[in-house]
């Protein structure tokens, strides 16, 4: 994680905190770690899209990949990534396409929003435990 930053700022914990809550309503601690999984498979596959999309000089695609991304990553509680994806999806629409450092931007993000939530995964050794 870079200096300065710790889970706070890279999550929403108030976010993670009601998908904890929701797990353990429905009885399944292994919810949240599925859920966790499922989003940073997506994620990479939203960020390769984004990749084609500007390679392609393809606004609209560009649009509903930062649109899916920013839509996950604001469930899981990945608010920068979300904050990110939303500018992106804006300029999109503006017909304005991303530069490197903008990409280069959101997958660091990413990189951070990835660690912070696997950080968040129970132990193998306690799978009840959600924080």
């Amino acid at each position: 994680m870079s200096a300065g930053r710790d889970d706070d700022d890279v999550l929403d914990v108030q976010q993670l905190d009601e998908l904890r809550e929701l797990a353990e309503e429905i009885g399944d601690p292994a919810f949240l770690v599925r859920l966790i999984d499922q989003y940073l498979e997506d994620a990479a596959s939203r960020m390769a899209e984004l990749q084609e999309a500007t390679d392609r000089r393809d606004a609209p695609a560009l649009v509903a990949a930062a649109h899916a991304l920013k839509g996950g990553s604001a469930t899981m509680g990945a608010k920068g990534v979300a904050a990110l994806c939303a500018d992106l999806e804006v300029a999109g629409r503006r017909g304005e396409l991303p530069g490197p450092d903008d990409l280069a931007r959101v997958s660091a993000e990413l990189q951070l929003a990835a660690a912070a939530l696997q950080a968040q995964m129970p132990l193998p050794d306690d799978p009840g435990k959600l924080s």
